[in-house]
């Protein structure tokens, strides 16, 4: 179920999730957007609406400590702690080393999280996760080309993916890293 999408857009970071849950032949949609703010991060999941709600209301980021790395804080502390969240919180079984994807924001870089906690960058700043991701990443790379209205953009590539994929909805919730001037 799902597609997240991340990418830069006039010095913002862009998060935005479709709005589908889906359960082996029914689908509907939901009101609770997966797309977040959490002190510092913006994070966007799929694959269960549960891993959300932990990664929204159970996890505390931890600090990062003075002169260490973006990198070096995400792939200790922040991934040491967010297992261990999951964990706290008996969510899914840790022997299978799977929790779930996710796209995770920090500083205005995007990166996606894999189901085995991995963490990888893209070298457009272009990331999806979920159904359609692969769709996704193409539609936004063509559109980023040509389009600049985001409202634009967001709605063409939620149409895209969900014509084409059926576990996607062309609803969609977005969040940015600087809030909306409004004229």
């Amino acid at each position: 179920m799902t597609c997240i999408i991340g990418f830069l857009h006039e010095g913002n970071a862009v998060l935005a999730g479709d709005k589908i849950g889906v359960s082996d032949y029914t689908k509907r949609i939901t009101r609770q957007p997966k797309v977040f703010h959490n002190d510092g991060f913006m994070i966007g999941y799929t694959a269960s609406f549960r891993m959300g709600q932990i990664l929204q209301y159970n996890w505390n980021p931890p600090t990062r400590r003075t002169g260490q790395s973006a990198e070096d804080y995400l792939y200790t502390d922040v991934i040491t702690s967010i297992r261990k969240t999951f964990e706290d919180n008996w969510f899914l079984d840790k022997a299978k080393n799977q929790w779930g994807g996710f796209i995770l924001i920090y500083e205005n870089r995007i990166y996606e999280v894999g189901d085995d906690l991995s963490i990888t960058e893209s070298v457009n700043g272009i990331e999806a996760c979920g159904c359609g991701r692969e769709l996704a990443r193409g539609a936004l790379a063509a559109l980023l080309e040509y389009e600049t209205d985001l409202n634009i953009i967001l709605k063409k590539v939620f149409k895209i993916v969900s014509d084409n994929i059926t576990m996607v909805s062309s609803e969609y919730d977005y969040i940015l890293s600087k809030p909306e001037v409004k004229k």
